[in-house]
């Protein structure tokens, strides 16, 4: 065996386990083998060659909330009675998490700053309405209504005659991680005096990366 002060640094004969009482200072670059575990010296950048092996606890920093953005936002104040015979974006002021900060509550946009796919669910309730033909609700992609930009919902009428209506749409969506966005958008054939539900279990989108 070879030791340096009895135990501070050591390396077995028979199996060359090492091991290092203090902190291990390396000036270049860390490299076993040539290239079975290296270190960078200049961005510390880590890679290992086969598997790694913890059997103590691993801290990875923000690596969950930088690679997988998730959003619950919510329509918390009172929004009616609206025109949406436009079609207009539906604004949800407040959330229950947003891990990236990437919903704006003043806009109601979703821009999601890491690339990939994510899965968006959207529901809302509302009020003062008679469904029509052509009444829908859209979750958009940069607010465009082109084909692959856009999941529809339409009203589906929660008791007959009592004008509550729920609509509820789920899509998925490639995003850049940069300048797409996504919405909920509104838009009604004739009714002009519009009351929205809220609270985060009546009126909400929720979307998280899935790939």
């Amino acid at each position: 065996d070879f030791a340096i002060a009895t135990n501070k640094f050591t390396v077995a004969a028979a199996s060359g386990n090492t091991v290092v009482a203090g902190t291990l200072g390396v000036a270049g670059d860390f490299a076993i083998a040539t290239n079975k575990f290296t270190v960078a010296a200049a961005s510390g950048n880590t890679v290992v060659a086969g598997t790694l092996g913890v059997t103590g606890a691993t801290t990875l920093g923000a690596l969950a909330a930088a690679g997988w953005p998730s959003v619950w936002a919510y329509r918390s104040a009172a929004l009616g009675p609206v025109d949406y015979t436009t079609a207009t974006e539906l604004v949800l002021d407040a959330e229950v998490y947003d891990t990236n900060s990437n919903f704006d509550t003043t806009t109601g946009r979703f821009t999601p700053t890491v690339a990939g796919k994510y899965l968006v669910i959207v529901q809302f309730t509302l009020t003062g309405t008679t469904a029509a033909a052509g009444d829908v609700a859209s979750i958009r992609k940069n607010s465009s209504a082109a084909a692959g930009n856009m999941v529809s919902g339409y009203l589906a009428e929660i008791n007959a005659g009592n004008s509550n209506y729920l609509v509820r749409m789920f899509g998925e969506f490639d995003m850049n991680g940069s300048t797409d966005y996504l919405s909920i958008w509104i838009d009604m054939v004739t009714d002009t005096s519009i009351s929205f539900g809220t609270t985060s279990a009546v009126t909400f989108m929720k979307s998280s990366r899935i790939g």
